[in-house]
């Protein structure tokens, strides 16, 4: 059985399959790896989706049967990043995000992620001990907590990838060159 049926066996909806609640991926993982297929998680605020971020799910997607995206909330965004952030909310960068082919699920942190590095942390070692996907995928150009997360993989015993791909662009450089234009968008 292939990802896409996996998929369509997991729930009876079609059209939004691939965007779950947070309670749910335990269980989602779990289903996916007894039929073989690896499983592996990457994190961000993916705001305004653009060309790197589409490098780093192909890059993903390489190693991983399935690539789970885990979305910071709006409220963890607005909290981190000022308030004009997120551009796109998070039903809509869910959706977005939801359409690529290389990504398998899409959920968004049910609880906003603390501005501290170390409350952060505790919240993704949480969520990779009760998920216990096989991969957690980062870019460690963009990613300030990557060296905690290979910590806590060597720990679990998950593989630990980091893409090493250069930031081609970021979404906090696209909203601060196009300013006030992007209030308009949502």
């Amino acid at each position: 059985m292939n990802r896409n049926e996996t998929l369509r066996d997991l729930s009876s909806e079609t059209s939004r399959v691939k965007i779950v609640q947070m309670t749910d991926l335990p269980q989602l993982v779990s289903a996916f790896q007894r039929r073989s297929h690896s499983v592996g998680f990457i994190g961000g605020c993916f705001d305004v989706l653009h060309i790197g971020h589409i490098e780093v799910f192909r890059f993903a997607r390489k190693y991983v049967d399935c690539l789970c995206v885990v979305l910071d909330n709006d409220t963890s965004i607005r909290n981190n990043k000022g308030s004009g952030r997120p551009v796109f909310n998070q039903q809509i960068r869910s959706e977005q995000i939801a359409e690529l082919e290389s990504v398998s699920l899409v959920t968004v942190w049910d609880k906003d992620i603390p501005s501290d590095l170390e409350l952060a942390n505790q919240r993704w070692h949480s969520l990779l001990e009760s998920c216990r996907p096989d991969v957690l995928i980062t870019n460690s150009e963009a990613d300030p907590y990557w060296r905690e997360k290979l910590a806590r993989c060597n720990i679990l015993g998950m593989q630990f990838l980091d893409c090493h791909l250069k930031r081609l662009t970021s979404s906090t450089e696209l909203v601060d060159s196009l300013g006030d234009n992007l209030a308009q968008l949502n």
